[in-house]
Formats: C-alpha cells, sequence, structure tokens
C-alpha cells in the first residue's frame, strides 16, 4: 500500500506527459495537412475560375474571362487563350503533352496542341453549342469522343471533331443540364456517368 503510493504521482505524471505528446503530435500533423490557403491571382484578377488541371511544374487555368497558364506556381499568369472567339471557359482538360488541351465554352468546343491556335470542333449535329464538356466516351460500339452541353444533353462521335450525334435516349428535364462526365471499364464492358443539374445518370 506505501509503495502504491509513493508510485502514483509519476503514473499521473507519467499518464499525463502521454497525454501532452500526443496532443502536439496530433496538432502537427493537422497543422501539415490543413495548411493555410494562400491566394495566387496575379494576372488573374477577380475572375472566375471554372477548372483547372497541371502538366509536370506548369498549371493551366480555364475562366470566364480565357485560358491562363502558370509557371512558378500560381506566382504569375499568361493568357494562352490564343484564337478562341468567346473566352468563357465552361471546362478544361489536357493530355498527351504539355500544350494539348481540350477546352469547352459556352459557344463550342476546342482543341489546340500549342498554346495559341484552336481548332473549332463544334461541328455539324449539335442541337446546343453551350459546351460543358469535351472529352473521350467509353469507347462503347467505337463511340470515343463526348461532349456535353448546357440544356442539350450529350453528343458523340467517332473522331474528335465529329460530326456530333444525339446521345439523349433515358434524359429527362434538368438531366440535359450536363456538367461533368466519368467512366469506366468493367470485365470488358464500357460505363459512363454523367452529373447534371437533375441528378446522376449512369
Amino acid at each position: 500500500s506505501q509503495q502504491w503510493t509513493k508510485q502514483q504521482p509519476i503514473q499521473e505524471r507519467n499518464k499525463t506527459m502521454s497525454t501532452y505528446k500526443y496532443f502536439i503530435l496530433i496538432t502537427i500533423c493537422t497543422s501539415a495537412i490543413f495548411s493555410q490557403w494562400e491566394q495566387v491571382i496575379n494576372g488573374l484578377g477577380n475572375t472566375s475560375v471554372t477548372s483547372m488541371f497541371t502538366y509536370a511544374d506548369t498549371i493551366m487555368a480555364g475562366t470566364a474571362e480565357g485560358i491562363f497558364k502558370s509557371v512558378d506556381n500560381g506566382e504569375s499568369w499568361t493568357d494562352i487563350s490564343g484564337n478562341i472567339g468567346n473566352t468563357s471557359i465552361n471546362d478544361i482538360r489536357g493530355g498527351g503533352g504539355s500544350t494539348s488541351m481540350w477546352v469547352a465554352t459556352e459557344d463550342g468546343a476546342f482543341y489546340t496542341y500549342d498554346h495559341l491556335n484552336y481548332s473549332d470542333y463544334t461541328s455539324t449535329g449539335l442541337t446546343n453549342t453551350d459546351i460543358t464538356y469535351y472529352w473521350f466516351a467509353d469507347g462503347a460500339n467505337d463511340i470515343n469522343w463526348a461532349v456535353a452541353t448546357n440544356g442539350g444533353g450529350v453528343f458523340t462521335s467517332t473522331d474528335m471533331s465529329g460530326p456530333w450525334a444525339s446521345a439523349n435516349s433515358g434524359l429527362s428535364g434538368d438531366g440535359f443540364m450536363v456538367n461533368d462526365m466519368g467512366g469506366y471499364s468493367d470485365d470488358g464492358d464500357n460505363y459512363a456517368v454523367m452529373a447534371t443539374d437533375g441528378g446522376v445518370y449512369f
């Protein structure tokens, strides 16, 4: 009994120290995970940024006033909108190289290989040219490309330049307001998923 009385304060101190060390560790980890955000808009102004992607050390941002590029972690931005007429950008997606980019705008679908010359691929078949998504389709039946629209649903093509065919079977109401698309393969079958104002379509 006497030995327990002498050891009890030591045990309580050890418990307090362990709790303190644990608290410090959690605080450090939380600080590392949730570091403070810093606004980096020099050259962007106060325009709304609608989408972005990175390639190596380069950041591309699609905005309500064009497409911009940064090579210094957002410290400065360069306008790379090139010859796009309507610079209200809904979405940008990159692939195949540092300057390859697919662009969805309020006035059509575009592709560039040099961030200067943008080919307009808003060819025949589209009933709505407010493009919200322009990228690969699911590959089923050799349909390799898709554009989604703000109110006209989805159109697909075997070629990234069109012509485009309506692919809206099963859509209704706000389902024609397509915000994003995705896809995956499972056991040889290809699937597409859409995010719309009317919910998710599969």
